[in-house]
């Protein structure tokens, strides 16, 4: 098969060493294959990916012109601006350090693994159907009583003053009450991703973005008390407490998840000042939670890494103001990590992982079969070797794992901010599923009619209106950097549907909401 993909050389060809020996020693030396040049190279910066796991299109004009660049290759299109656009790419990340500045692999071999995946791939992928979602008769759908624009960055149930707090890319956080009213509003310098409550104190720390879309810009910012505490964050999302050095005083985890660049990081509280711990100098960081692995009384953090070499890890805490990590799970870089929840699923007294891989924002904008909802279970050592569970869901966002029906096994709630979406809107988009536990990793799925009137992109669980069981709130964002139909991009633009709260009807509440 001859291959139409062009490559301008950029500087002196390097081929790796990995590279120079492909037979032992006494043995005629032969020349590589496009499949073993895949997977030393490719698999050296990330889990080796399979040509089946996209289709030839996308291969050819999503991926491989963007693996070119991290080859040290601009990849020959036929329009000059994208050319350009691609020059100006390379230069930003050369100077970044995350393109080199000369090729790693000869134009020969790279144009091998080009083949190999283009050859290999195929033609279309295969989507599974799931079963039709039973009704969802647990939860009743509310919504404020003053309308929201779908432009929510992040929602907060907290059950301690039965409120919810809400923030839109506008830079605006409202909160509301428990019976949706809103009761404050204030402006913050720019779009927030997270809220935490402070430990010991009535306030919030926030989470700022900066700038919410893709980019590298060091705007971001830890938000507490009226001003930035941590400032220069690119484009951080998640944020945790917890007291890494035992000190007594409250140090934060934030996950800066970046674009090219980015890192996971601990900031140590030393009273007037806090000291960054850098975890992991990479982009991608989505989430963390923080637990003790090793059970030696000190707090590890685990963490979900999701740009290029997707992994969950766990970050040791050796006391001395360090942290030692252990990759326990690692994914092909087109799988989309974008959540993970730790819990005991099968009840045997260890924390189990549940994920969600759905992320398509990147540079494979397709359906994909192995987008959905996973359960790892824990093999006593916090090793997760096997894929225990799989539920179908086209770009999964998001679970929330809690025992939503008192019955004493945990439950699933997740949302899709990618899901598949017909051009005429006849079908309706699965975009939320409740995941009733039925025993032995088995789940009966369900919704509600109208669940598609937002595009849901957060998501959180708590008891909101004081009752005793957790209810679920969910915040749309309407805009998306992926290709979506014109009738669903209308229908979620013109909806003042920013939010939903989904009540818990299992116990009517103890005392009336105020």
């Amino acid at each position: 098969m001859k291959v139409s993909f062009k490559i301008q050389l950029i500087g002196f060809w390097l081929v790796g060493a990995a590279m120079l020996v492909w037979a032992p020693a006494g043995c005629t030396r032969t020349q590589p294959t496009g499949e073993e040049l895949a997977v030393a190279y490719c698999g050296s910066c990330h889990l080796y990916t399979d040509p089946s796991v996209l289709d030839k299109d996308t291969w050819q004009n999503g991926v491989l012109p963007r693996m070119a660049l991290r080859m040290g290759y601009l990849s020959d299109t036929a329009s000059v601006g994208r050319y350009g656009a691609q020059v100006e790419e390379l230069n930003e990340g050369i100077r970044l350090g995350y393109y080199p500045a000369q090729p790693t692999i000869s134009r020969e071999n790279w144009l091998k693994i080009v083949n190999f995946y283009l050859t290999k791939a195929p033609a279309k992928l295969t989507l599974p159907a799931p079963a039709a979602p039973a009704e969802l008769s647990l939860f009743t759908p509310k919504v404020p009583k003053q309308p929201l624009p779908p432009f929510t960055t992040f929602v907060r149930i907290d059950s301690a003053s039965r409120s919810l707090r809400v923030g839109n890319r506008r830079g605006d956080l409202i909160t509301l009450s428990g019976n949706l009213a809103r009761t404050d509003s204030m402006h913050l310098p720019s779009p927030p991703s997270d809220a935490v409550r402070v430990p010991g104190r009535t306030d919030y720390a926030y989470l700022l973005m900066g700038i919410m879309d893709p980019n590298d810009r060091a705007a971001g910012k830890l938000w507490m008390g009226g001003k930035a505490v941590v400032d220069t964050l690119r484009r951080p999302v998640q944020l945790t407490t917890a007291d890494l050095d035992r000190n007594g005083k409250p140090d934060w985890i934030v996950s800066e998840f970046g674009h090219n660049v980015g890192r996971l990081s601990a900031y140590i509280n030393e009273g007037n000042t806090y000291r960054e711990v850098v975890l992991d100098a990479v982009p991608g960081a989505r989430r963390t939670l923080v637990h003790d692995v090793d059970k030696d009384g000190w707090p590890d953090v685990v963490a979900l890494l999701a740009q290029g070499d997707e992994q969950i890890a766990v970050f040791y805490n050796d006391r001395n103001g360090r942290f030692r990590k252990e990759t326990v799970l690692r994914l092909p870089p087109v799988y989309g990590s974008s959540y993970f929840e730790l819990v005991d699923m099968n009840r045997d007294g260890h924390l189990d992982l549940v994920c969600t891989n759905g992320d398509n924002a990147d540079y494979s904008k397709i359906d994909k079969p192995f987008h959905g909802i996973r359960v790892y279970l824990n093999d006593g050592k916090f090793g997760f070797k096997k894929e225990a569970w799989f539920y179908p869901m086209p770009g999964a966002q998001q679970v929330v794992a809690r025992d939503f029906d008192r019955d004493g096994d945990v439950d699933l709630a997740a949302i899709s901010f990618f899901p598949v979406m017909d051009d005429a809107g006849k079908k309706p988009a699965q975009v939320f599923v409740y995941l009733e536990n039925t025993g032995n990793l088995t789940f009966k799925p369900r919704t509600w009619t109208g669940a598609d009137t937002g595009r849901w992109l957060v998501m959180d669980a708590g008891d909101m209106d004081g009752d005793g069981d957790d209810d679920i709130a969910l915040g749309s964002f309407y805009k998306s950097v992926s290709p979506t139909p014109v009738y669903w991009a209308d229908s979620w633009a013109k909806s003042q549907t920013g939010v939903v709260v989904l009540e818990n009807t299992l116990r009517k509440a103890a005392r009336p909401v105020q």
